[in-house]
């Protein structure tokens, strides 16, 4: 009975984190750049209670067996990166990327990539995005 328990409990947390997912997407829907997740799940370990191809009690032979599963988890999180509408903005910075890429923006020494394409001008001329970024 225990395990019945556990494995409606791991398949309620999955669930959670799947709908914590869709609200995040959802969320984001307008934002510029954003991509959708996906989330991925696995079965957690089974437990062989008849293994297929044992002997049964009357000398034949099992032709499947008893497998128990203990769950589900969340194995991760994949960027879905379709191309999305371009809007026109009517702002001569703003860009937008057709096919595959990413913008390159400068963090100090690092370098980022995004494929938010809401860029201005900051005093020196230079294009920089919403968060400061050359």
């Amino acid at each position: 009975m225990l395990k019945a328990f556990y494995s409606s409990a791991t398949g309620r947390r999955a669930q959670e984190l799947l709908i914590d997912n869709t609200a995040n997407n959802l969320a984001n829907v307008n934002t510029s750049g954003f991509k959708r997740k996906h989330m991925n799940f696995a079965d957690l370990i089974y437990d062989t209670q008849v293994a297929p191809g044992s002997a049964a009690a009357n000398g034949q032979f099992r032709p499947v067996g008893i497998q128990i599963g203990s769950g589900v988890r969340a194995v991760g999180t994949a960027g879905i990166f379709s191309q999305g509408t371009p809007t026109e903005t009517g702002i001569d910075t703003n860009m937008a990327i057709e096919g595959d890429g990413f913008f390159r923006v400068t963090q100090g020494a690092n370098i980022a990539y995004t494929r938010d394409g809401s860029f201005t001008k900051n005093a020196q001329g230079q294009l920089i995005n919403a968060d400061g970024y050359l």
